[in-house]
């Protein structure tokens, strides 16, 4: 493994990752919050020249021999990625402006370029993490609406799991149903008992 394709070949990741730091101690030392969005379109932008330029000069590398292997259509894919989020990030301020907002993006961001230079099904599953965990929580920075913290726990769970909202009910005390109701009904626990309302 030679260093200096290391820093060549993963120059748009080593970006996002000096913004990643710098994003973080912005936020941790400085009284500045405004600050980070400036810093983030800057890292971005820089990320995505670098992979743009990785593949208008036709660079191909493996730093990491079957795991990480980049190539001209990777670096374009990186660098139209690396483009697009910029405008996000720019949009976002409205909403979003907070600093805790700008890191996750950049893991995202970080995410996706690992995807496109996967090599072996590590690589492709540190990727699909990187990118998929921040979008989890980025899902939950609009916590204000109710409708947020739902697509958040329907994004983690998946369809097999998620359970049915008249399920969702709160539990009503009553007596089981069944054979043993005239029993259950006469003793003062058990009509103390809380038992699921029935979905409707």
């Amino acid at each position: 493994m030679n260093a200096s394709a290391v820093l060549l070949a993963m120059a748009p990741e080593h970006l996002l990752l000096a913004g990643i730091v710098a994003l973080l101690v912005l936020e941790i030392f400085s009284e500045r919050p405004n600050a980070a969005l400036p810093l983030a379109v800057a890292f971005v932008a820089a990320a995505a020249g670098a992979a743009a330029w990785l593949g208008f000069t036709g660079y191909v590398g493996a730093p990491f021999p079957g795991q990480f292997d980049l190539t001209p259509p990777a670096s374009f894919a990186k660098a139209l990625v690396l483009a697009l989020a910029v405008p996000v990030l720019l949009f976002s301020k409205e909403d979003f402006g907070r600093g805790e907002f700008y890191p996750l993006i950049l893991s995202s961001l970080y995410g996706i370029c690992l995807l496109a230079s996967a090599e072996s099904f590590l690589t492709l599953f540190l990727g699909i993490e990187l990118m998929s965990i921040p979008v989890y929580v980025l899902v939950l920075l609009g916590y204000r609406r109710p409708e947020s913290a739902e697509a958040a726990s329907s994004t983690w769970s998946s369809p097999a799991r998620r359970a049915p909202r008249s399920s969702w009910a709160p539990r009503s005390c009553t007596a089981p149903p069944g054979p043993s109701r005239s029993r259950a009904s006469r003793s003062p626990s058990a009509r103390r008992a809380c038992w699921p309302a029935r979905p409707s």
